[in-house]
């Protein structure tokens, strides 16, 4: 169990929060001035900066082809991340928030569905499903999710070596530019694990296999339209998940509330980058929403071409 915690902890948590908003409904839509990348003007001083939303899914190359990123993030002064993911701690707050004390995950789960989900994991992962028995369904969802993107994107899983979202925080220790999350890991390992009940995960977990091809399908929906940019609806789509309004209300619209709590005054007196899912982007209760509420000139960037044009 422990060497299979080490070989996927790097990219654990940024897999185990788009859990929550895959192989369900999530369709995208594109309207004008469509954009992942969103220059961002402070009210009260000169300091210019980026929110980028990300897909947690994506390696690290995905941004050589967006010469806009590249440029807003060598601009940053600041580089703000959901979390600050720290490896070398991470393992222990796994086994703090994931492990299931007195059962098993082949006692409670539908013994078809734990052989299928067994086949799935082995077939694209390389991992028998009871590596993940004494864990929540959760986690065993977690890895539902990276064997359905192994199997329909096999080129780019291979490419998986840093998730975009990590590339981010490694570049700004390599190149000592201060580093702020939005969040602290043990918050998310709980409100993952522990705000959510065993029974309710497993609801999800069981519903996530019996749909393995609606996945497919919805994955690839998922990627096609990120690729192309269509941001604007995505809102409406995870709102129409399946999840009941507590768990949207807990998993979306509270941390963005939270969030725009604490961006104003990480961006107030230096250019920062900021790097969040893109889900969290759009919306009335979105970020972009919010930071004009807030007085904020927010506008879409080409991501195509450099800043400097």
């Amino acid at each position: 169990m422990y060497l299979l915690l080490k070989k996927w902890m790097g990219k654990f948590c940024f897999y185990i929060l788009i859990i929550f908003f895959i192989g369900l409904p999530g369709i995208l839509s594109g309207q004008e001035n469509s954009s992942l990348l969103w220059r961002i003007e402070h009210p009260d001083t000169d300091k210019i900066s980026y929110l980028y939303g990300t897909l947690h899914l994506l390696d690290k190359s995905y941004i050589d082809s967006l010469p806009a990123v590249t440029d807003a993030l060598t601009r940053a002064e600041l580089i703000v991340g959901e979390t600050l993911t720290d490896s070398t701690d991470l393992l222990r707050k796994v086994i703090k928030y994931t492990l299931m004390q007195d059962t098993l995950l082949s006692d409670i789960m539908d013994s078809v569905k734990f052989k299928k989900l067994n086949t799935l994991l082995k077939e694209n992962l390389g991992v028998s499903v009871l590596y993940l028995n004494q864990f929540k369904p959760a986690m065993a969802w977690s890895m539902f999710t990276q064997a359905i993107y192994v199997q329909e994107f096999p080129v780019l899983a291979e490419k998986n070596d840093v998730l975009i979202d990590q590339y981010f925080l490694d570049y700004a220790k390599q190149n000592n530019i201060e580093l702020a999350g939005l969040e602290t890991t043990s918050f998310q390992m709980n409100l993952l694990f522990n705000k959510i009940s065993v029974l309710r995960q497993l609801e999800i977990l069981e519903d996530a296999v019996d749909n393995i091809d609606e996945n497919k399908v919805l994955l690839n929906l998922m990627m096609q339209n990120y690729f192309a940019n269509k941001l604007e609806s995505i809102e409406a789509d995870l709102m129409s998940n399946g999840l009941s309004e507590d768990e949207k209300n807990m998993l979306l619209r509270d941390r963005n509330r939270e969030w725009l709590n604490k961006i104003p005054a990480l961006i107030k007196d230096k250019n920062s980058f900021i790097a969040v899912g893109a889900g969290h982007l759009v919306g009335e209760e979105g970020l972009i929403s919010g930071l004009r509420k807030l007085g904020f000139k927010v506008a879409p960037v080409d991501m195509s071409r450099s800043l400097n044009n």
